[in-house]
């Protein structure tokens, strides 16, 4: 049996914001002796998570677009 988990609730009064850790779909699959799990997600939904952790939000805004596009 594959178990999909769809994304959780938006935060109130935080549009763009969830109660759940991941954006996308988690997607748990029994496999042999244990669990494939795969968290299912677009590229830009991927890409919000990705480039604030990879760059400081004090660069400038264009260097902050070009990681991005």
């Amino acid at each position: 049996m594959t178990i999909i988990a769809s994304p959780a609730s938006e935060v109130a009064g935080r549009p763009g914001h969830y109660y759940d850790a991941y954006r996308g779909e988690l997607i748990v699959t029994p496999r042999g002796d244990g669990l494939e799990t795969v968290n299912r997600i677009t590229l830009q939904d991927y890409l919000k998570g990705v480039a604030p952790a990879e760059m400081p939000s004090t660069w400038p805004a264009e260097a902050l677009k070009a990681q991005v596009l």
